[in-house]
Parts: C-alpha cells; sequence; structure tokens
C-alpha cells in the first residue's frame, strides 16, 4: 500500500469511526532545571548554546540560565563557552571553533551544583536539491524539494537592500523559512494544518543551509513538531513528552550536524 492510498485510508476512518468519551488521568511531575537549545556544525564561527528555566504557561517568555559553567569536550580538547554578557543564558565558543566529522562532543553543564550532560556527533550530509522560485503575481515563493535523507533546511530571505524597503522595519524585509524532511510516516505529519505562505520581491537575495540529522536529532524533532507545527490538524495526537539527549534534570537537544549552503538572488522581470 503506498502513501496516497493510506491518506484515503484514513480518511475514510475518519467518517466511518465512532467517538467515545474518556476520561485521562494526567499525573504533572516535576519541572526540568533548564531547558537547553544547542547545535555545533561544522562551520567556523562561534556556535552558541543557549540555556534557559522552563516555562509553565503558553507564550511565556522563558527566564534565561545565567552563571552556569558550559565546556565541550571532543577527547582531545576542551573548548570552555563564555556566556554572552549582553545576552544572559547566551554561551558561546570561540569564532574559529567548528565541529568535525568521525568525533564525538559531550555537553557538559554546571548549574547550582548539579551537573547536566549530553552526547552528539554529525552525521554526513548530501548537497541541496535546486529549488522551484514561483511567480505568484508581481512577487515570488519558494517550493523545496524534499531531502532523500533526514535534514533540515533553513531559508533566509533578505530584501532590505531592494528600492523602497530600505527604511522599512526587520520583520518586513526579512524573513526565515524551515524545512523538515524527517522521511517518517507520521499521522499528524500527513495531515498537519497549513502553513502561511511567504512572499517576496524579485531581486531578493537568498541564502540556503542544509543541516543533517543524526537518529536522535531527528526523533527530538519529530516528537518536538508534533507537539507544535503539526498540532491543529485532522490526528492531533495527546500531548506527551518532547525526546532530550539531555540526562536527568535537564530537557531540550544538543545536536552536531554537518551544514552544506548555497545562495542566489531572484531574478527581477
Amino acid at each position: 500500500m503506498n502513501l496516497k492510498q493510506i491518506k484515503y485510508l484514513l480518511v475514510f476512518l475518519i467518517f466511518v469511526s465512532c467517538e467515545a468519551e474518556r476520561d485521562w488521568n494526567l499525573q504533572s511531575g516535576s519541572l526540568p532545571v533548564i531547558v537547553v537549545d544547542g547545535i555545533l556544525t561544522n562551520e567556523k564561527k562561534a556556535h552558541e548554546i543557549r540555556l534557559t528555566h522552563p516555562v509553565t504557561e503558553m507564550n511565556q517568555t522563558p527566564e534565561p540560565v545565567s552563571g552556569a559553567v558550559v565546556t565541550v569536550f571532543d577527547r582531545s580538547k576542551v573548548y570552555i563557552l563564555h556566556e554572552d554578557p549582553v545576552k544572559p543564558g547566551l554561551y558561546k565558543t570561540i569564532p574559529e571553533f567548528r565541529a568535525l566529522y568521525g568525533k564525538q562532543y559531550k555537553l557538559y553543564i554546571e548549574f547550582q551544583d548539579q551537573e547536566y550532560t549530553a552526547k552528539a556527533s554529525m552525521k554526513p550530509v548530501t548537497l541541496l536539491k535546486p529549488m522551484n522560485i514561483l511567480p505568484v503575481g508581481e512577487l515570488f515563493k519558494i517550493e523545496l524539494q524534499k531531502s532523500d535523507e533526514p535534514a533540515m533546511v533553513e531559508v533566509y530571505l533578505d530584501w532590505s537592500h531592494l528600492s523602497g524597503y530600505e527604511d522599512k522595519p526587520a520583520d518586513e524585509t526579512h524573513a526565515k523559512i524551515v524545512f523538515y524532511s524527517l522521511n517518517s510516516i507520521d499521522i499528524n505529519e500527513m495531515f498537519k494544518p497549513g502553513k502561511e505562505t511567504v512572499l517576496f520581491p524579485g531581486g531578493t537575495k537568498i541564502l540556503r543551509k542544509k543541516y543533517s540529522l543524526s537518529d536522535d536529532h531527528k526523533e527530538f524533532l519529530r516528537t518536538m513538531l508534533s507537539e507544535t507545527e503539526w498540532k491543529g490538524g485532522v490526528f492531533d495526537v495527546l500531548p506527551g513528552n518532547v525526546y532530550t539527549n539531555m540526562s536527568e534534570g535537564a530537557v531540550g537537544f544538543f545536536a552536531v550536524s554537518t551544514v552544506v549552503s548555497d545562495s542566489t538572488v531572484v531574478g527581477m522581470e
């Protein structure tokens, strides 16, 4: 049975199935101490690890975790990350740092006499596939081809340099789109709600970055998307815990990825 047949079968089951009311006994445990968000890549730059406290309400702004000791080991070297003096909770490597294929990296965090760790290594990634830039009236939109292997693609759009846009705010002249190719069959992904289409003028600069995903990183993104972007579709799932590779007391994810990139400028009529 192919994917298209599976979709038709699931739609049929929606209309022939019965609904039954059920009470769920949900147990809430203690909140983790910190939330970790960090990724190391093969790019030569200052890489960032962000630490925050968990939130208890939707759309609540998380408080930064300041004053932690954050280090990265690669079995031969120790890299000490320094907290940004302007952005508390954001810890950075030296600008010359870049992760290497074949090495395993261990993240070590010490905060309020507690230790939290995670391990990660990178997988290779194939080159980006050509993208389609389609006209929509006088503007354009992007259509990407799905990756053959699990990957995350970030697309950065910038048209602030164009005539008539120089004095407009950044949110009207820049955009970021993230595409995920997880190569999994998730019901709530197949029937996820639609995303807003980003439209942009001719002459826009486009930068694409494709990240490889380890099996753990893929599982983290799959469970995270089930709780966020894939919510609101036909087959919503019950809220659950997002996968993490952090040790007990911390959540979030520490990743190491291979990155390939390209750039282009949208033609103008």
